[in-house]
């Protein structure tokens, strides 16, 4: 298990490409937690969004798709996580299909 985080200007699109992207080297988003981390005593934090992964043994997962809640489900996927994220800026409830 490893933590990666996802950059809180990106739109669905982008957060989709960049899971899409992280498990092509054989892991699998597991969940993601809106979180403040302080990079050091003398600088201010910022609120990130925390990915956490899960390594794979010889294999990748089905393509993602990210949507913003309450959007339509895409046809054929079953819902994988729902849970807050950091989108183009804004807290937003998203959620995570294969």
């Amino acid at each position: 298990m490893y933590y990666r985080t996802i950059p809180t200007n990106l739109n669905v699109a982008d957060i989709t490409l960049l899971i899409t992207g992280e498990e092509a080297g054989g892991s699998k988003f597991v969940e993601n937690k809106v979180t403040f981390l302080k990079t050091s005593a003398s600088k201010s934090g910022a609120v990130k969004n925390m990915a956490k992964f899960i390594e794979l043994d010889d294999s990748i997962p089905p393509p993602p798709v990210v949507i913003v809640n309450g959007d339509a489900a895409p046809a054929g996927k079953a819902l994988q996580w729902t849970g807050p994220m950091l989108v183009k800026g804004t807290m937003t409830i998203v959620e995570l299909y294969r």
